[in-house]
């Protein structure tokens, strides 16, 4: 933590502005990106797909000449590298360059190489949006441990089901334990968005499946009650 009072009261100021400009942006995209790090120095924002390794971080900050500068690190530094780029950037123009680079990974995500690919995003859209996370703190807090106790209990009653038949739910299996191994490290938001994910391509893969997971889903989901979008899972149930 810095001593606030080494620092000109301006630059605190400015830094003060570009933090929370930065997190409102996030915030409107908080589907595809999320703060990974951030103190009173510098801030980390990545990619949330999964195996992405694009990132976005300014640190470094320098007062000159009554401007605050910061060093901005991104990748995909344009459309047409994925390298590293490395900037120095005033307070005045992060904005420019973060809408810029959340721009690429829109792309990136708007790119359909096979039809199917249209299909599974859209399942996806539809339970995330499902899943209402009215939380303030969605985007920076984890689930509290009783709550990634039950969803992790909830994600292995899914593993078992989609074991009976491994061969043909690999690709399942493997996004299964990638949630169930990473609920403490994880954001709300990124847990209900991986969750999505797998029930979107649960969904895709087989109906009948799908529904076995959700009757889970509800058993475990329930035992304590998980508000915040879980509820949705009985009417599915119900209409299924």
């Amino acid at each position: 933590m810095i001593d606030r009072r080494t620092l000109p009261l301006e630059q605190l100021k400015q830094m003060s502005a570009v933090y929370t400009q930065v997190r409102d942006i996030i915030k409107e995209n908080n589907d595809v990106f999320q703060i990974i790090h951030q103190d009173e120095l510098s801030m980390e924002i990545i990619d949330t797909s999964r195996n992405s390794k694009f990132r976005f971080k300014l640190d470094n900050p320098k007062y000159e000449n009554n401007k605050t500068i910061y060093r901005v690190t991104h990748n995909p530094s344009s459309s047409a590298s994925i390298k590293d780029r490395n900037s120095s950037v005033p307070s005045e123009s992060i904005e420019k360059f973060l809408n810029r680079w959340i721009s690429y990974i829109r792309a990136y995500n708007d790119v359909k190489l096979i039809p199917d690919d249209d299909i599974l995003y859209e399942y996806e859209q539809e339970f995330y949006e499902n899943f209402e996370i009215l939380d303030e703190d969605a985007d920076i807090k984890p689930y509290e441990l009783e709550k990634q106790i039950i969803i992790y209990n909830f994600i292995s009653a899914s593993i078992a089901i989609l074991e009976r038949n491994p061969s043909n739910n690999d690709d399942l299996i493997i996004e299964a334990v990638e949630i169930r191994d990473n609920l403490q490290h994880w954001t709300k938001r990124k847990t209900v968005r991986k969750i999505s994910k797998f029930f979107a391509k649960t969904r895709k893969k087989s109906l009948t499946i799908l529904k076995e997971i959700l009757i889970e889903g509800k058993k475990e989901l329930y035992k304590r009650a998980i508000n915040g979008g879980f509820d949705f899972i009985t009417d599915l149930i119900t209409g299924m």
